[in-house]
Order: structure tokens, then C-alpha cells, then sequence
């Protein structure tokens, strides 16, 4: 996916492996872009490029968690 703009955070979905997920969060509009190894919450301040990395996770496969996952990771 090409989505010009956005292409630095490619490493988010496009990564074999990547560990980052999309957390849910109680009175937010849009999930929290999380890495629940590393327990880093990635901050992206323009909203619309957030909006936009945020599609192409999800377009990727990435998982949407209803919360945050332990420590260990999604699924392991």
C-alpha cells in the first residue's frame, strides 16, 4: 500500500512480525496504536495522518484488541 504521507509508519503493518496492534480505548474516537512488547504507545500528532496509518493497519490484518494485552504479547 502506497499511501504517500503515511509511507514511515509502513513498518506498523507491513513488517513481517510486527508486534503492534490497535487498542480500543473507553471514550476515544480512534484505537491507540500500541506495541505490547515493548509497551509503547505510538503518538501521532496530525489526525488525519493518524486516521490514515489506522486504515492501513486494520486493511493489513492488523488486530483491534478490546484492551490492552499483557506484556507478552498478542497471542503468546
Amino acid at each position: 500500500m502506497a499511501d504517500e504521507g503515511i509511507e514511515i509508519y509502513s513498518h506498523l503493518w507491513a513488517a513481517e512480525g510486527s508486534d503492534w496492534v490497535l487498542v480500543k480505548v473507553q471514550g476515544a474516537s480512534s484505537p491507540v496504536i500500541y506495541n505490547p512488547i515493548d509497551r509503547d504507545i505510538l503518538i501521532i500528532e496530525n489526525d488525519e495522518q493518524l486516521l490514515r496509518v489506522i486504515e492501513a493497519m486494520k486493511v493489513a490484518g492488523v488486530p483491534v484488541l478490546e484492551s490492552f494485552p499483557d506484556r507478552g504479547g498478542v497471542g503468546r
